[in-house]
C-alpha cells in the first residue's frame, strides 16, 4: 500500500469571487493585499475595479479565507486518521510476523550445535 498525503489533486475547482475572497478577508487595503501577493497596489485596485482578478490570485488568497482554512483542516484529520490506521495495520502484521517467527522457532528446537536457528539466537 503506498499512502499519498495531501497533494495538487486536491487543488479547488471552483473559487468565490474576487469580492467574496476580499470580504472573507476582512477587505484589508490594496496595499496590504498587494504586499501578501507580491503585486504592486495599482494592480490590486484594477481587480478591485474590475471586481475579478487573475485564477493564481484568487487561488492564493483563497487558503486564507475560512473555507481554504477549513479545507485544509479537514485533508490534515483525514490525513491523520489514514496515517494512524496505516501504521496499527503495520503493528498488527509485525506482531503476526514475530508470532510466527516464533513458532517456527519452536519447532526447530533440535539442539545440534550446527543449528541454523541457535546461530540466529546467537545474534550471528
Amino acid at each position: 500500500m503506498k499512502w499519498h498525503p495531501y497533494g495538487l489533486g486536491h487543488v479547488p475547482t471552483t473559487l468565490p469571487d474576487w469580492q467574496t475572497l476580499i470580504t472573507d478577508l476582512g477587505a484589508p487595503p490594496a496595499r496590504v493585499l498587494a504586499q501578501a501577493l507580491g503585486l504592486g497596489e495599482r494592480t490590486v485596485q484594477r481587480y478591485h475595479q474590475l471586481g475579478r482578478a487573475p485564477r493564481v490570485a484568487c487561488l492564493a488568497l483563497f487558503w486564507m479565507t475560512r473555507w481554504g482554512r477549513s479545507q485544509v483542516n479537514t485533508q490534515a484529520v483525514n490525513d491523520a486518521s489514514l496515517a494512524a490506521g496505516y501504521a496499527n495495520a503495520l503493528e498488527h502484521e509485525l506482531d503476526r510476523t514475530r508470532a510466527e517467527l516464533a513458532r517456527v522457532l519452536r519447532l526447530n528446537q533440535t539442539g545440534a550445535s550446527n543449528d541454523p536457528v541457535e546461530r540466529f539466537h546467537a545474534g550471528l
